[in-house]
């Protein structure tokens, strides 16, 4: 149950602050990163 709640947690920030990449297959970049987040209607 651990490892399910830690992986629902990466996928979900993974959505919230990056634009693309979120399974990390490549080095994280700045470019990666959403400049601004806008909120619920936003995202």
């Amino acid at each position: 149950m651990d490892a399910y709640w830690r992986a629902l947690n990466y996928l979900s920030v993974g959505q919230i602050y990056l634009l693309d990449n979120p399974l990390l297959k490549q080095p994280l970049e700045l470019s990666h990163i959403k400049r601004r987040l806008l909120g619920y209607w936003g995202t």
